[in-house]
């Protein structure tokens, strides 16, 4: 199928590549699917890509890549929407923003996708996280192509 985006124009979509959000992402709760798109000019970026909202790209990346502390922590009943086996494939994922001059993480309220059965889930954690941790400019072309 062929979508049209804001940013990235026209995409060619293959059904594997769909990720279904049940709830939504918070801020576009009636936007069910969603496609992760990679930046060609960073690798460490890549976007969620709403399938029915041109408009909806939201920025994100690994936040352990940048956090390698980070610890994910939610309540027992977080995870049955994306129903969790043993051998599926999870991948934790934050919104990034511009904030000021900075690029900042939302590290309160990551996404959590299971690719291995093309669900997504946007959680908040039960602990205090940083809901705008700035990414150091440890991969300094992060903040240009952001």
């Amino acid at each position: 199928m062929k979508i049209q985006t804001q940013l990235f124009g026209a995409q060619d979509v293959r059904a594997e590549q769909i990720l279904h959000f049940p709830a939504g992402i918070i801020g576009w709760e009636e936007d069910h699917q969603w496609i992760l798109l990679g930046d060609l000019e960073q690798t460490a970026l890549g976007w969620l890509q709403s399938l029915s909202t041109p408009a909806a790209s939201l920025a994100v990346i690994s936040p352990r890549r940048f956090f390698p502390d980070y610890r994910l922590r939610l309540d027992a009943l977080s995870l049955v929407p994306l129903h969790v086996s043993p051998e599926d494939q999870l991948y934790l994922l934050a919104m990034v923003s511009h904030v000021r001059s900075d690029l900042t993480a939302n590290l309160r309220a990551p996404i959590i996708v299971n690719a291995s059965r093309q669900l997504g889930l946007h959680v908040i954690t039960v602990d205090r996280q940083p809901m705008q941790q700035v990414i150091r400019e440890r991969d300094k072309t992060l903040r240009k192509s952001a």
